[in-house]
C-alpha cells in the first residue's frame, strides 16, 4: 500500500516527494520521461533563492540527489489511468498497477507548436524548443526565437553567447517577462527584436534552410540556420479528463490549498490552474500538495 503517489518528477513533484517522504510517509514517484521536467530545457537561473546562477539541469540534479540521499528513486513509468476502488486509488501503469491513498498530480505542460507545414518533420533537424541543449549546434550560425516572453527572452540571450545573430520574433508589440533580463536582451548588439511579427512558412528538406515572417502585415524570408520555439506550453492532463475538473485550457482545477474535484487527489506545479508558473511557486505547490496529502491520510485512514 502506498501513502502518496506522485505522478510526474518535475520540480513540483520532486518537492512534494521530499517533503512527503520526510514527513514519514510511504512515497513512490513515477515519470515518463526524464526527472527535471522542463528545468532540464532551462538555461541560467537567476532568480532562485539561494543560488545567484546556477543552470536548469544542474538544479534538478540537486533536486533528484537529494532524493536518492532519502532513499527515493524516479521510476521510469508511464500512468494510463487512475479510478477510485473505495477510499482507495487504484493507478495503473505502461507497467504494474498499484493501490494508493493519496495521488499527487504533477504532470507538467508541454512546448505548445506552431502548427505550420513542415514543422513536426524538421522538429531535431533545425527546430528546436530548448536553446541550452540546442545552441552549441550553431555557433557562429544566425538564429531565430519565437516568443515574447520570459522563456523566449532567456533563449535569446542563450544563444546570443554562441550564434553571431540572433532574431527574437514578438508577437505583440512588446516584450514581457522579467525587467532585468528585457533590458539585457534590448541592450545586446547581437539580438534584434521584430514586434508584430509571426512566422508564416518554414521551408527545408533535411533540415531547416529558411522561414518567412509576417512583420506588421508584410510577409519576409529570414535565413536562419535554426529556429527555437518558445510560445508557451500546454498542460499533461489529457489522461484525467475523464476523472479530473478540468478547466477550458485543460488545466486541472484547484486552488491554493492544490485540492482538486476528487478527495484524495491534489495537483502541483504547471498544470494547475494559477496566474504564476515559476520554479518557486512549483516548489510551493510540491510542499502544500504533501502536507495536504498527509493531513488526508491522518484524518481519513
Amino acid at each position: 500500500m502506498i501513502d502518496v503517489f506522485i505522478v510526474g518528477a518535475g520540480f513540483a513533484g520532486m518537492t512534494a516527494a521530499i517533503y512527503a517522504t520526510r514527513a514519514g510517509y510511504g512515497v513512490k514517484i513515477i515519470e515518463k520521461y526524464i526527472y527535471g521536467g522542463q528545468i532540464v530545457q532551462t538555461g541560467d537561473i537567476e532568480n532562485y533563492p539561494g543560488f545567484t546562477k546556477i543552470d536548469g539541469p544542474s538544479l534538478s540534479m540537486k533536486l533528484h540527489d537529494q532524493l536518492k540521499h532519502l532513499g527515493l528513486s524516479v521510476d521510469t513509468e508511464e500512468l494510463v489511468s487512475i479510478e477510485e476502488e473505495g477510499n482507495l486509488k487504484k493507478i495503473v501503469t505502461n507497467k504494474a498497477s498499484y493501490l494508493a491513498k493519496t495521488v499527487i498530480v504533477a504532470t507538467g505542460s508541454k512546448e505548445r507548436e506552431l502548427g505550420l507545414p513542415n514543422e513536426e518533420k524538421l522538429k531535431a533537424r533545425g527546430i528546436s524548443y530548448c536553446a541550452t541543449c540546442d545552441g552549441n549546434f550553431y555557433k557562429g550560425k544566425e538564429l531565430a526565437v519565437v516568443g515574447g516572453r520570459n522563456t523566449a527572452i532567456m533563449s535569446a540571450l542563450e544563444l546570443a553567447r554562441v550564434a553571431t545573430k540572433v532574431y527574437l520574433l514578438v508577437r505583440a508589440d512588446q516584450l514581457k517577462g522579467d525587467k532585468t533580463n528585457i533590458d539585457k536582451v534590448l541592450a545586446n548588439p547581437k539580438i534584434e527584436v521584430k514586434y508584430n511579427t509571426t512566422v508564416s512558412k518554414i521551408y527545408g528538406d533535411n533540415h531547416l534552410e529558411s522561414i518567412d515572417i509576417l512583420e506588421n502585415g508584410e510577409e519576409k524570408p529570414l535565413a536562419i540556420a535554426a529556429m527555437f520555439l518558445a510560445i508557451g506550453s500546454i498542460p499533461n492532463t489529457e489522461m484525467f479528463k475523464n476523472y479530473l475538473a478540468l478547466d477550458d485550457y485543460n488545466y486541472i482545477i484547484a486552488d491554493e490549498s492544490t485540492k482538486t474535484s476528487v478527495p484524495g487527489v491534489f495537483v502541483a506545479g504547471d498544470c494547475r490552474t494559477k496566474t504564476v508558473r515559476q520554479l518557486t511557486t512549483a516548489a510551493s505547490d510540491g510542499t502544500i500538495a504533501a502536507l495536504e496529502a498527509a493531513n488526508y491520510i491522518d484524518n481519513s485512514f
